[in-house]
């Protein structure tokens, strides 16, 4: 229905939106049409001249007709340069920061990352509808196993990279700076509902492109390190991360100011600021927060309840508080920080790791051992993964799960020698004729030794 919608929708848009220009253009041109009569009139009085009247006509009528023409329709088009593929690139070489890309099954990073290498990722991936928060699922927006692409009317984009989405003008914006345009299905009611349901959920997110978009983006690849690999290696939702904390650090020299001028970690009623939970702080703010903390305002506590960040982006927020409480003022998050642990592609965990290294040796073992048996035990594998990356990175053997190892080796042992049993027994066969003899021997015979009468 949506394909059907679609192509009709964008040749009648395209139909309206002629018959707007056309409009327009014969309204510039009437106009010029009595502007040019206007200041005939105006030389025939002051001159009194028929000749010169004419002569002024002629010249000016032509000129103001075609002048609002000129500059409605040539003058108000804004260039645009093509851009040719370049699989695999940070940086496409003919790559037009916020240039407008049309909607199709790989939309824009079917280019920056190629498109044979997004069909193998999504192929190899499954997809299910989302499921909002109230238990609703939707109809229009499916998303993959790993959580980091969405398929949104026939498009599959990557999630971390789409930091914007505006109903009206049908657009999403990526963090390198470029809009991609929805396809004309997305204006339906029903289908923009649960587009903004579902970027609203996923955190904060923009109404229309930030200023200076796809130069932080370069900023964030120089902070992480990152910018002499290829897109496709990086860990999407950290340069997430770094670019929001780029946009809100730069936004005084940006004129939509993002970071809240104003912003107070405690309200005037006593209860802490809940933005924490729900959006990315920038630096300035984080340290308005640790002051108060430094000063016994607020407690701690207060934001180490990780269920409370509404998206892992905010999660940062309150590893970044402990990291400027340090040592020993931090050590009551050490649990935060291994709640932390329970996805290593989410953007907060590679922090996580960072700041557990800084943490007290003994503290640090005790609760790997801890959380990798509870880990174990409740079947949370990704968690499992959390805590076993966590203890490669400290150069640690974790004992319970170098124990579990060595049982099941000894399992595993045991059961292997069980199988060879079974099926040595499984390939056993009888040799009857070597245990009983010929097969003259085995057959009944009445008239045999055994059933003679005896003398």
């Amino acid at each position: 229905m949506f394909k059907f919608f679609d192509k009709f929708g964008n040749i009648l848009f395209r139909t309206l939106q002629s018959l707007a220009t056309l409009i327009v253009l014969l309204g510039g041109t009437a106009m010029g049409f009595f502007l040019a009569i206007f200041l005939c009139m105006g030389i025939e009085e002051l001159t009194g001249s028929k000749l010169l009247t004419d002569i002024a006509l002629w010249i000016l009528l032509p000129i103001c007709s075609i002048a609002p023409t000129y500059l409605i329709y040539y003058k108000g088009r804004l260039p645009r340069k093509k851009r040719t593929s370049n699989n695999d690139r940070l940086y496409p070489r003919s790559y037009n920061a916020y240039s407008v890309e049309k909607y199709g099954e790989f939309p824009h990073f079917g280019k920056v990352l190629g498109t044979p290498k997004v069909k193998d990722i999504v192929k190899n991936d499954s997809f299910h509808q989302y499921v909002f928060k109230d238990g609703k699922k939707a109809s229009h927006i499916f998303v993959s196993s790993t959580d980091k692409w969405v398929r949104i009317l026939g498009g599959y984009l990557p999630i971390d990279l789409i930091c914007g989405y505006s109903k009206n003008n049908n657009k999403l914006y990526t963090i390198d700076g470029v809009t991609i345009k929805l396809p004309m299905a997305a204006r339906l009611p029903f289908v923009y509902r649960e587009l903004e349901k579902f970027f609203k959920e996923r955190g904060a997110y923009h109404e229309d492109m930030p200023d200076g978009a796809e130069k932080e983006y370069r900023n964030s690849l120089y902070l992480g390190g990152n910018f002499t690999h290829s897109l496709s290696e990086l860990n999407w939702a950290h340069l997430r991360y770094l670019w929001e904390k780029n946009i809100l650090n730069n936004s005084s020299n940006y004129a939509d100011k993002i970071a809240t001028p104003n912003y107070v970690p405690v309200l005037d009623d006593g209860s802490i600021n809940k933005e924490i939970f729900e959006r990315v702080l920038s630096k300035k703010e984080i340290n308005r927060t640790y002051e108060l903390l430094k000063r016994g305002q607020v407690a701690i506590s207060e934001y180490l309840d990780f269920k409370s960040y509404k998206n892992e982006f905010s999660v940062c927020n309150g590893i970044e508080l402990l990291r400027a409480l340090g040592h020993p003022k931090n050590l009551e998050g050490i649990d935060f920080l291994f709640d932390c642990l329970c996805d290593v592609d989410e953007a907060f965990f590679l922090m996580a790791v960072d700041l557990l290294k800084t943490y007290p040796r003994a503290d640090r073992e005790e609760k790997i051992e801890e959380n990798a048996k509870l880990a174990f035990e409740t079947g949370d594998v990704l968690k499992l993964a959390g805590v076993l990356y966590l203890s490669k990175q400290l150069d640690y053997d974790c004992k319970y799960i170098k124990q579990i190892r060595e049982e099941q080796a000894e399992n595993a042992s045991v059961e292997e020698a069980t199988k060879k049993a079974d099926d040595a027994v499984k390939k056993f066969e009888l040799d009857e004729q070597a245990l009983f003899g010929s097969g003259e021997v085995q057959e009944f015979n009445p008239t045999g030794v055994a059933y003679q009468e005896q003398e």
